[in-house]
């Protein structure tokens, strides 16, 4: 299922005035620290672990919304990652857009920084990850039995 597209058409109507209202809103109720660190919010949790806002009776990620503000918009296809693999953090230098490939990639880069099997700016075995998917995907035909 491809994610809806992000725009600032797809949030409701806003004047400046609402506008700078829903940021105010969304800093109240996010830990912010340094510039580096993760800003974790406080807003309730999707059954999947994301924080969401509702703005004007729709519901929204808010890592997606803060993108929105922040860094830019979203075409369809595209999803909010974040590069500190925090599902709570809002911190617009930690999100980034890309794809569900990059995003799983990520997932796996995470997984195996925690397990203490690669270092955290290590960038080999995700070049590694991906090699094999490309080979996987290309060189070997299908199978059927």
């Amino acid at each position: 299922m491809q994610p809806n597209p992000l725009t600032w058409t797809t949030l409701p109507n806003m004047s400046a005035e609402r506008f700078f209202a829903l940021i105010a809103r969304i800093q109240k109720r996010t830990e912010r620290g340094q510039a580096d660190d993760c800003w974790p919010s406080s807003y309730s949790l999707e059954t999947s672990g994301y924080p969401q806002l509702t703005v004007r009776g729709q519901k929204f990620r808010l890592h997606r919304v803060v993108h929105l503000l922040f860094n830019s918009e979203l075409t369809t296809g595209q999803i909010v990652r974040h590069r500190c693999g925090n599902p709570l953090c809002v911190n617009p230098e930690h999100l980034t857009k890309g794809s569900y490939l990059d995003n799983s990639h990520d997932e796996i880069r995470y997984r195996q920084q925690q397990d203490g099997r690669i270092p955290p700016d290590d960038d080999y075995y995700l070049r590694q990850s991906h090699a094999w998917d490309v080979f996987w995907s290309e060189y070997l035909p299908d199978q059927e039995d």
